[in-house]
């Protein structure tokens, strides 16, 4: 079986910067907006880049699958 992720974005935190999307190397988030962050779970890796560059705080990545 897959791992399957889930992004858990705090959307207080957040400013919209973008810097996850930019980091995501296989683009399972977009920011198709200032208001908006877009998450495809069936592309996340679990790789973390996201977490590590929000200057916010406001991501998170959890497996939910095996």
């Amino acid at each position: 079986k897959m791992n399957r992720f889930a992004f858990i974005h705090d959307k207080v935190r957040c400013v919209f910067c973008g810097a996850c999307a930019a980091v995501c190397p296989v683009r399972a988030l977009i920011l198709p907006n200032e208001k908006a962050l877009d998450f495809d779970p069936a592309l996340c890796t679990g790789c973390l880049a996201c977490r590590q560059v929000c200057p916010m705080d406001a991501c998170r990545v959890r497996k939910v699958g095996s």
